[in-house]
């Protein structure tokens, strides 16, 4: 009882997936802020986000070919050397 008044049980199920819908859209939109901000902005070392956008780059590095293959300890040797 509220203020004397008996509360429903029924729940208005039209609402409840409008309200539910609004979220679901809030939470893509979200989503899709933090893709669009990770890309100006630098995130926090060892963050969740820092490692999302790490390995994204280097799936980009491999596939264009920025990558060192170092298959014996002579190769390692090699370029440790020269950095």
């Amino acid at each position: 009882m509220a203020n004397g008044k008996t509360l429903s049980p029924d729940i208005d199920t039209k609402l409840l997936t409008g309200i539910l819908d609004d979220l679901d859209a809030f939470l893509r939109a979200g989503f899709a802020m933090r893709k669009k901000l990770s890309r100006i902005l630098p995130a926090k070392y060892g963050s969740d986000l820092w490692w999302e956008q790490t390995v994204e780059q280097s799936k980009k590095d491999i596939t264009a070919g920025r990558y060192t293959e170092l298959k014996t300890k002579e190769d390692i040797t090699r370029f440790f050397d020269a950095l």
